[in-house]
């Protein structure tokens, strides 16, 4: 019964999560918003095929729950590599565009429609579970082609993913390494499903998650432990208070001479604001661009810093 219930609600959830995280990234200025777009609306496609072939008990809806869940997974190794390519920029030469990925991609969802009249990729069994008649996919020789060609791209893009965690900049290498874990969980799952002839593929989930995983980490994730050590090995010697701001105006760090002007502790950093209105510093507290204007009593002196993303 969780079968024909459970999964189909799971799978609403994540739908429904996915459009609000694409909904979300339409009104960002930043360049990996529109990749990040594509590959949240991608991972849809497959996720309602799934619920097409869980809840079908007549064979054409299963059928075509199973055109749209291949031909889905191929839309989703698409938009993972045109994320890739934005989210890795700079890792290689930078020159080499994945042409014959798309080619590959495209060549499969070609030959997954051919299957249609040719029936070369793959057909339906029907079997019984709790009472009741699902049907299940036996793959072809068309199918081995699908899942070699979405493997290859899944892994070319987790070997891009390696020399990020590689090369890149200490600040970068954290989420790089955590979008490369997420990665080889999935493909265990995925591999899993395959070998164990399991009838739901459960992975969908995990690709769900990946999918809000991956708005979260190219949005909104900075790694403020590793900008806490580096900002306090830079501003060790100051003797001047250091204030530091995101986008939105709200304060995430501030060194030990800014917290001891404003008679603050380290775990009181959300009160950074609200405490430099209230004393003796006159600051302009900054919005979402701009540049801050301090100055300093008893003794003037004025500060410009130009609002700039770190990240």
């Amino acid at each position: 019964m969780f079968m024909r219930i459970g999964f189909p609600l799971s799978f609403a959830v994540l739908i429904v999560a996915l459009l609000f995280c694409a909904f979300r990234c339409l009104g960002s200025d930043k360049k990996i918003a529109k990749s990040v777009v594509l590959f949240d609306i991608a991972l849809i496609p497959p996720i309602i095929g799934n619920l097409f072939i869980i809840v079908s008990t007549i064979k054409t809806f299963s059928l075509i729950g199973c055109y749209i869940y291949y031909l889905g997974m191929d839309l989703v190794m698409f938009a993972l590599v045109g994320f890739t390519t934005v989210y890795c920029k700079g890792i290689g030469n930078g020159k080499r565009r994945p042409t014959i990925l798309y080619i590959m991609l495209t060549a499969d969802m070609i030959q997954i429609l051919l299957n249609i009249v040719f029936g070369h990729a793959f057909d339906l069994e029907e079997i019984y579970i709790q009472g009741m008649p699902y049907y299940r996919m036996i793959p072809h020789f068309g199918q081995l082609i699908h899942r070699v060609v979405d493997y290859f791209v899944f892994a070319c893009v987790i070997l891009i993913f390696i020399a990020a965690c590689i090369k890149s900049a200490r600040i970068y290498r954290e989420r790089y390494s955590i979008v490369l874990l997420t990665m080889l969980f999935i493909g265990a799952w995925q591999t899993f499903y395959i070998v164990s002839g399991t009838p739901v593929d459960r992975s969908m989930v995990g690709y769900g998650v990946f999918g809000i995983l991956v708005y979260y980490l190219s949005m909104h994730y900075r790694p403020l432990r590793l900008l806490d050590s580096m900002l306090s090995n830079i501003a060790s010697g100051l003797t001047e208070a250091l204030f530091v701001y995101d986008q939105f105006g709200k304060c995430i760090w501030a060194n030990d001479t800014g917290l001891k002007l404003l008679g603050l502790k380290s775990r009181e950093i959300e009160r950074v604001s609200e405490s430099l209105k209230k004393s003796s510093v006159n600051v302009n507290i900054p919005s979402r661009t701009g540049q801050i204007n301090i100055l300093s009593a008893p003794v003037t002196r004025h500060y410009t810093i130009l609002l700039k993303t770190i990240m």
